[in-house]
């Protein structure tokens, strides 16, 4: 057992030896190389101090021109006094603009001392080729990290707890200046934020960090808030529409704009604090932005680029043009979710209408209150979703007192929906031999007769002048308010033997025609229905049984 002991220490002892040795070898190198350092030093002293004592000052052109070659005498040893030679080279009057490899920008803060404070200008391509020559960048490198959809719910947090950041560190500035007690006024506060932070993925809050800017004006800050929260709004409202498949509609355009605009701003406020080289939800922004304009095919007008770069200061305006809009879409999709809504109660109880009985017209009410509220909404009287609704259940509608403006509407564009496409109900008068048409006929042989309402159909027409044997059908269209004056020529005409009212479409009392018959001794009948002349021969049987007397 000693024995091996001392085999084992003798092992480490001989290790350490060589690793001393090699560190004895290593110091000798670098004194050796310090030696060196030291040497070439002096040597460039002494060479500068050469260079200063001994200046070669060559003769002006035009004097070494003027002397023939073979001629030439060695000049004479030179008397100027030697002009100082600077140890550093000059200030150049411009700014140098830092190029990488690939003839881009490097990061965000080279770029600072070409975005003026206060100002939408900056240096164009241009004008960098003219100061810089052909080595100036052609296009100004910005920085963009690549981005998905499912990810923006994630940006717009960051973003939102970044301008809380933003706006404490504002605060925390003021608190500074007066002497606040830290532990009970400023490290709850930073605490909080940076618990926080902890909470959300990827998030750093560089303006909470030690090594953050310090800006001479402390309101920068809230002017980067600001900026901060339009570009949380214009995220927000980003996904929303992309919930709602609205790619393709002028509203995500407009955001896609807006969220362009929102981003630029947010780099060039942190630019001109002397921020970070990249914010990287603003990075993630435009990393988005490119994928979208890329793979969807969408143009982006603007703010893409470091030479077109939004104004941060004007962020209240921003913010203003995205919280609008998102309103704007909010509302829309409120009427439409609404409309859905009550197009689901007007087709439920279409279809019980037809068996209400007495409740008909109670429930007819109701369905005129829905149009009415559809049409208020914003859809057209001639929707053809609402036209399709009603059509089939037109002839159900039974005499009402009265029926809104715009359910009034709605009959009369399915009334000229009717008059282009006329039915074969309307036309059918096959049975002119039938016992109920020989009656009518006899009683307006030869005579005229007066439609008051609705729109002029031909067929239709025709149909009842051939079925009542009438010299004349005189169709009155009438207009939503227009006034009764303009019936009471027709009426008085003497070949005009009845008046027969639509009521379904006309958009006046039956009270107010009514006179005018009275007046001149013309029977007036009410049309519920259509106009098959079988419907109207029962109708005039039915309300003037007494023939032409007044009903």
């Amino acid at each position: 057992m000693p024995t091996e002991l001392n085999e084992l220490l003798s092992n480490v002892v001989s290790e350490l030896l060589v690793r001393f040795e090699r560190l004895e070898a290593l110091e000798a190198e670098v004194a050796r190389l310090r030696e060196e350092s030291s040497g070439l030093r002096q040597l460039f002293v002494d060479l500068q101090s050469a260079l200063v004592k001994r200046p070669e000052v060559p003769a002006p052109p035009a004097v070494m021109a003027a002397v023939p070659a073979e001629s030439a005498a060695p000049p004479p040893p030179a008397t100027a006094v030697a002009l100082p030679v600077p140890v550093s080279p000059p200030i150049p009057s411009e700014p140098i603009l830092p190029v990488g490899r690939s003839g881009t920008l490097q990061s965000f803060r080279e770029l600072r001392q070409f975005v003026s404070p206060g100002s939408t200008e900056s240096v164009s391509e241009r004008e960098l080729e003219a100061r810089y020559g052909e080595e100036s960048p052609r296009r100004p490198f910005v920085k963009s990290l690549p981005a998905t959809d499912d990810e923006l719910p994630l940006i717009e947090e960051r973003c939102r707890l970044k301008a809380d950041a933003c706006r404490w560190a504002e605060q925390r500035r003021r608190l500074s200046m007066a002497s606040p007690d830290f532990r009970a006024e400023v490290e709850p506060k930073d605490r909080d934020l940076i618990a926080h932070a902890k909470q959300i993925p990827d998030c750093f809050l560089w303006m909470s960090h030690p090594t953050a800017p310090n800006p001479s004006d402390a309101a920068e800050w809230l002017g980067l808030a600001g900026c901060f929260d339009a570009l949380a709004n214009a995220v927000g409202l980003m996904q929303k529409l992309l919930e709602e498949n609205e790619e393709g509609s002028d509203t995500f355009q407009q955001a896609v704009d807006l969220l362009a605009e929102a981003q630029s701003a947010v780099r060039i406020a942190v630019v001109r604090m002397d921020g970070p080289p990249t914010d990287h939800d603003q990075a993630r922004v435009f990393g988005w932005l490119k994928h979208l304009a890329s793979n969807r095919q969408i143009f982006i007008r603007r703010f893409m680029r470091l030479d077109d770069p939004a104004e941060p200061t004007r962020w209240g305006d921003l913010n203003k043009r995205v919280m609008e809009l998102a309103g704007r879409w909010d509302e829309g999709r409120r009427k439409v979710t609404s409309r859905k809504k009550v197009l689901g109660r007007l087709r439920y109880k279409l279809a019980q209408v037809g068996t209400a009985g007495d409740d008909a017209k109670a429930m007819w009410a109701s369905i005129s209150e829905d149009v009415e509220e559809l049409v208020k909404s914003g859809m057209a009287p001639s929707s053809l979703e609402l036209r399709e609704l009603l059509i089939d259940h037109v002839e159900q509608l039974p005499e009402m007192a009265s029926m809104s403006p715009a359910f009034q509407l709605t009959m009369r564009e399915i009334d000229k929906y009717l008059a282009t496409a006329p039915s074969r109900d309307e036309e059918d008068d096959s049975a002119a031999s039938d016992p109920l048409f020989s009656e009518v006929a006899e009683m307006l042989a030869g005579k005229a007769a007066i439609i008051i309402g609705g729109e002029r159909r031909p067929h239709a027409a025709e149909a009842i002048e051939r079925a009542f044997l009438l010299s004349e059908l005189i169709w009155i269209d009438t207009r939503a308010h227009e006034s009764t004056a303009g019936f009471e020529p027709y009426v008085a005409r003497p070949e005009v033997a009845m008046v027969l009212l639509a009521i379904r479409w006309s958009s006046h009392s039956y009270g107010e025609v009514q006179d005018f018959c009275r007046q001149y001794g013309k029977p007036l009948v009410r049309l519920p229905g259509g106009y098959n002349p079988r419907q109207i021969a029962a109708q005039i049987l039915d309300q003037c049984s007494n023939r032409l007397t007044v009903g």
